[in-house]
């Protein structure tokens, strides 16, 4: 498939009903669906590597390619399922989104009482302890 300018042009058969196999023939809506679900996936890897600030990668060996393709999906998948529950809970903020908004803020653990406190203002502070309680996250499990 290759997107025109105002149409996509389609290597496939034509059909009036879809067939087992796409590659036999495909009505106009299963093609469009088909198009719009390999624009999400290249949208998505487009996003995996913009969200790790990498433009070039070099590889030198399939199985550390396979090790990075298997973090940066599984790290895009956690990033969708954070973006889904913070959704219908209300909260219009992707993953991504809490990144750039809690950069700034500093957990420091205090050697002489052994006790910790997030350096930045209280705001972002109690912003993240919401995004924490309405995700279900222990914190104590995530922060050591």
């Amino acid at each position: 498939m290759v997107a025109g300018e105002d149409r996509i042009r389609v290597n496939l058969p034509r059909s009036i009903q879809d067939g087992d196999n796409i590659r036999s023939g495909a009505t106009a809506d299963t093609v469009l669906k088909t198009y719009l679900g390999q624009y999400r996936i290249e949208h998505a890897f487009r996003l995996e590597k913009n969200g790790m600030n990498m433009s070039r990668v070099y590889i030198h060996k399939p199985s550390r390619e396979n090790a990075m393709m298997f973090v940066i999906s599984l790290t895009t998948m956690m990033s969708d399922v954070i973006g889904h529950v913070l959704k219908t809970k209300g909260y219009q903020i992707t993953a991504e989104g809490m990144v750039e908004r809690f950069v700034t803020l500093i957990l420091v653990h205090d050697r002489d009482t052994d006790s910790e406190h997030f350096e930045g203002t209280q705001h972002l502070a109690d912003g993240y302890m919401d995004y924490v309680d309405t995700l279900g996250l222990d914190v104590d499990h995530l922060i050591h």
